[in-house]
């Protein structure tokens, strides 16, 4: 996902061969997985999206796609890098940001499901947060670590009611991508965040859980309502006969 949630000090090359096994095998497996359960359609890699139902996406679009985009557009790129390497870094994402998506809200959100609805994102977003922070503990400011965490599970949360609500995952696909790539092409993460990025990571994280659950409530009432609007309009039922 995007720099300000990894902070590790390292280099994340896309090209090396270790790398490119890990990305191809986070596709791959989940892959599997929902082709043995049937699931391509739960999970929403099925449904048709329409206009309509990506509306709810653009607000994190906006908080999370659109910023890292805009890094890569202005910030100076490295002149050693080539095209090939550009597309090898864009395909590497889409692979992450699948295999990201059919994992925890493919296969994690849908087997929670039946537990009721707001319980399954909370969970699987917990679960998202833990994956996502454990390869990063290592020799790691633990409050750092929590930030991140809280951050991540709050995405999280944002993540899982939109598939929840639209039945759609697609985007949210796209947009783990690009939050990726600038990653990617930098090939490198900063060593340590100021307070100023601390405060927006938490920032965001609270922002897209306060919208996932509102997007769980509304869908909730709009369902009630439409129930109500349905037993005003069906046949008044006899009393059964003593």
């Amino acid at each position: 996902m995007s720099h300000f949630l990894a902070p590790q000090q390292g280099r994340s090359d896309p090209a090396n061969p270790v790398q490119l096994a890990q990305i191809a095998w986070s596709a791959l497996a989940p892959a599997v997985l929902l082709t043995a359960l049937g699931w391509w359609g739960i999970a929403g890699f099925t449904r048709r999206s329409t206009w309509r139902s990506l509306v709810p996406f653009l607000p994190l679009i906006l908080i999370l796609a659109v910023p890292p985009i805009l890094q890569l557009v202005f910030e100076p790129r490295d002149a050693s890098h080539t095209p090939g390497y550009y597309t090898l870094v864009a395909v590497s994402a889409l692979a992450a940001g699948f295999g990201t998506e059919a994992t925890h809200r493919g296969v994690v959100l849908q087997t929670l499901l039946p537990r009721g609805r707001l319980r399954a994102v909370m969970f699987s977003s917990v679960l998202f947060g833990a994956v996502f922070i454990a390869p990063l503990a290592a020799g790691q400011d633990p409050v750092l670590l929590g930030v991140q965490a809280l951050a991540t599970v709050g995405i999280g949360v944002a993540f899982a009611a939109l598939v929840v609500v639209t039945g759609t995952i697609w985007p949210l696909v796209v947009i783990s991508a690009a939050m990726s790539i600038p990653v990617g092409i930098q090939n490198d993460f900063p060593a340590a965040l100021d307070s100023g990025v601390l405060v927006g990571s938490l920032t965001v994280g609270a922002l897209s859980a306060a919208y996932g659950i509102w997007l769980l409530h509304r869908d909730q009432h709009r369902h009630a309502a439409h129930s109500g609007e349905d037993d005003q309009f069906s046949p008044p039922q006899e009393p059964s006969a003593a």
